[in-house]
């Protein structure tokens, strides 16, 4: 199920509960485990992506603006990656 591509997102309804939850802990919510699964797993695929084409993009870059990238978008991008990773596998252990 593509949901990025088509702009859906899982069917989950929040509660006040989820936001007092700590990252990476699945919501208490009523999301299906499988469809959170390929939602997080699609996610990965592009996230994963854009940092694999911002780490080609810096290779002929000044030091500087290398060290910039990779303070300002591929280190945040790395820490989203790891979390959206521990996400996916806390809805993988409920499947």
């Amino acid at each position: 199920m593509l949901y990025l591509v088509e702009g859906r997102v899982p069917n989950f309804e929040p509660s006040a509960a989820n936001f007092t939850r700590e990252l990476g802990e699945p919501p208490t919510g009523t999301a299906d485990p499988g469809e959170m699964v390929a939602f997080y797993a699609e996610l990965l695929e592009v996230e994963r992506a854009v940092l694999a084409r911002m780490e080609e993009l810096v290779v002929n870059a000044s030091p500087e603006l290398r060290d910039m990238v990779r303070k300002t978008n591929i280190e945040p991008l790395q820490d989203l990656i790891a979390e959206f990773e521990a996400r996916l596998r806390r809805w993988e252990e409920q499947l």
